[in-house]
């Protein structure tokens, strides 16, 4: 005949109830006194106590704080929130007289049932959360590291701009250097002298074309209300703009320009101060002319 075993309850009182409690340092000193009676008669116990202090010890370990987004925290609380409370299972109790293990049918009442259960829950019950905060902090991080290589991949791309930019400039700078040299060498000159006789500006530029170079010196200077404008008078008198410039604290400055025409058909060049950003005419007197 068969026999039936009946499940051995644990006492209210028992201390491996305490255990996990006694790990956490969630124990009264009465409590703690009888856990540690305990675990001097059973050494064995003190493999399941170092488990709950390890665990205990990962959550309180001293992470450096970060104040996340508001917009994330509240993502994140929301989403702890709505998760349900996990139960555990009541551990199998492994009786000293070598019978085989039982489950207990039913948990013991009173306080020391519900000591015993909450760490496991509430260790459950922070596993989850951090879970959960690990992947939104993952993601939250994920979308930071892709908008720095984008906004990395633009700062290169403007770089580039920036140095063909520069390249172009260069370039060009260095053709005007070229076509200024060549000028000064072989083509035609036109000084430009003011009232009492002194050299203010030369222009340069080869016989029949139409551009120029213009070198200016001894130019007084003006304040950013007023700039100089070179003009080309035609045979009948009428002035055309050539372009303004400003001067150096020398009063030196280089104008390259083109006119519509080849310059030897013009009869004059002159220098005049307008106001800022040029005239459709001269406003002032000329303060130094060239016939050519």
């Amino acid at each position: 005949m068969t026999q039936h075993h009946n499940p051995i309850p644990i006492p209210p009182d028992d201390p491996r109830d305490l255990l996990a409690s006694y790990a956490l340092g969630a124990t009264a000193p009465d409590e703690s006194a009888r856990v540690e009676a305990y675990l001097r008669d059973h050494p064995e116990a003190k493999a399941e106590v170092a488990e709950y202090a390890a665990a205990a010890t990962l959550f309180s370990a001293d992470v450096p704080l970060r104040e996340p987004p508001a917009a994330l925290r509240q993502k994140l609380l929301d989403s702890v929130r709505s998760q349900p409370p996990t139960r555990v299972s009541p551990k199998l109790v492994l009786p000293t007289t070598g019978k085989p293990p039982v489950i207990p049918s039913a948990l013991p009442s009173g306080g020391s049932a519900k000591r015993t259960l909450f760490p496991a829950a509430a260790l459950a019950w922070f596993s989850t959360a951090a879970a959960v905060a690990l992947l939104v902090m993952n993601v939250f991080w994920m979308s930071q590291v892709n908008d720095l290589r984008q906004r990395q991949a633009a700062l290169e791309a403007e770089n580039l701009a920036q140095q063909a930019q520069v390249a172009s400039l260069e370039r060009a700078s260095q053709e005007q250097i070229t076509d200024a040299v060549t000028i000064m060498v072989t083509g035609s000159k036109a000084e430009l002298m003011d009232d009492t006789g002194e050299s203010r500006a030369m222009v340069m530029w080869q016989p029949g074309d139409t551009e120029a170079v213009m070198f200016t010196h001894s130019l007084p200077a003006l304040d950013d209300s007023r700039t100089y404008q070179l003009w080309l008078i035609d045979s009948e008198g009428n002035p055309i703009s050539a372009g303004t410039f400003t001067v150096d604290g020398d009063g030196r400055a280089t104008l390259m320009f083109n006119a519509e025409t080849a310059i030897d058909a013009f009869d004059a060049l002159g220098i005049s101060v307008e106001p800022a950003g040029g005239s459709t005419a001269p406003t002032t007197q000329p303060l130094a002319v060239s016939a050519l």
